[in-house]
């Protein structure tokens, strides 16, 4: 069975935001690595229009541990565009 998690926030820039996306990818990825993670850029507006991303295997582990080395320098984990 093919699992798949989608993120979704209300688009806006949000403290601690990255952070908490980077640990979700991190748990899933420890937890589930068979499941994929979807990212909808834009909040809702992303998810109307299709405009997504899928958080691959790299992504969730850099070296770090997690993508939010990524995210907190863009805003959003592995994109420059906010989520």
């Amino acid at each position: 069975m093919v699992k798949k998690v989608a993120l979704l926030t209300a688009g806006g820039f949000a403290p601690c935001l990255s952070s908490a996306i980077a640990e979700l990818i991190k748990r899933y990825t420890e937890v589930s690595p068979e499941t994929t993670l979807i990212g909808y850029r834009y909040g809702y507006e992303g998810l109307l229009k299709g405009d997504s991303l899928e958080f691959s295997p790299p992504c969730a582990h850099t070296t770090t541990g997690s993508s939010a080395s990524a995210g907190h320098q863009s805003g959003t984990p592995g994109s420059s565009s906010p989520m």
